[in-house]
């Protein structure tokens, strides 16, 4: 990364050398180099339930330690990351706000931008908000939070409800991927089979949820990020209800729940690459809880 931000600044140099119009003359990365945020940001982020999203690869005794030191997790960001994390969420936000790719059967919250209420739930909005009376275009697309209760602590956000049938609610999940992983998949990645299998299971559950889910089909739908010329650029997978893959996710949820309820006499395993790499890998390295973990022993 040094060598691309001493790049950076000798290209900012030279651009600051051409004045007037020969500015339009110089090479293109220089001049957005001039002008762009290219700065690294950190996003912080407190350690606490665990997350739908992340659930598959989550260290649960980061959960657990970071819940009771009441620790954070620092991201570190480039202007490469900021864009590939811009890109997917413009299309899911393009998705679940127009009606271009999945017309009317887009199912849940809706929120009015002008006065900041979130309205109903339901179908895409098509009246003035009741409140303030802004126009149906200042209404947005407002996902649902997932949070379960005891023993059951784990939180998610998921895409989208469609309605298949009437008053028929499957969950569905949108993802943005790379044209040479587009090209490949035969069936939903594991982790995002996990993250589906997650709300399908935990929006049963859920007390704040004002419609009954389908919670023995799902969707998760890749959305390629390179131009197709020969074939569709979205791929759709129906995901079946798996209660033995419920039944891990179930135990993984537990391990955090009687963690923090025992602490600091049940605490979980470590992750296996940190216990494979002797805590002293770049994850275990990079762990905000590496000193607690530590201090616990691998053995808990």
């Amino acid at each position: 990364m040094a060598g691309f931000m001493n790049r950076v600044i000798r290209m900012r140099q030279e651009a600051g050398l051409i004045k007037g119009p020969k500015l339009a003359a110089q090479d293109g990365v220089a001049l957005a180099s001039e002008h762009l945020e290219l700065g690294w940001e950190v996003e912080e982020q407190r350690i606490g339930y665990p997350r739908a999203s992340s659930l598959y690869g989550a260290c649960i005794r980061q959960h657990v330690l970071g819940t009771i030191h009441n620790k954070t997790k620092k991201e570190w960001e480039a202007a490469r990351d900021r864009l590939l994390y811009g890109i997917g969420i413009a299309v899911q936000e393009w998705i679940q706000n127009r009606h271009d790719v999945l017309g009317d059967r887009r199912r849940g919250w809706w929120k009015c931008l002008a006065c900041r209420r979130i309205l109903y739930f339901g179908g895409p909005p098509k009246r003035r908000c009741q409140y303030c009376g802004a126009h149906p275009e200042a209404i947005a697309y407002h996902e649902h939070f997932m949070k379960l209760k005891a023993p059951w602590l784990v939180t998610g956000h998921p895409d989208m409800f469609l309605e298949k049938d009437p008053a028929v609610f499957r969950l569905l999940e949108i993802k943005t991927i790379k044209d040479d992983e587009f090209d490949k998949l035969k069936a939903p990645l594991i982790q995002h089979d996990w993250q589906i299998q997650t709300y399908m299971w935990g929006c049963e559950l859920d007390e704040h949820l004002p419609v009954k889910t389908d919670s023995s089909i799902g969707y998760v739908m890749y959305v390629s990020k390179r131009y197709q010329t020969k074939e569709l650029p979205y791929k759709m997978f129906t995901v079946q209800r798996s209660e033995a893959l419920v039944q891990r996710i179930k135990e993984k949820v537990s391990m955090y729940t009687d963690g923090v309820r025992d602490f600091p006499e049940n605490v979980p395993p470590p992750h296996d690459g940190c216990i494979r790499g002797g805590m002293d890998n770049y994850q275990a390295k990079s762990c905000p809880c590496r000193v607690e973990c530590i201090a616990v022993g691998i053995g808990g």
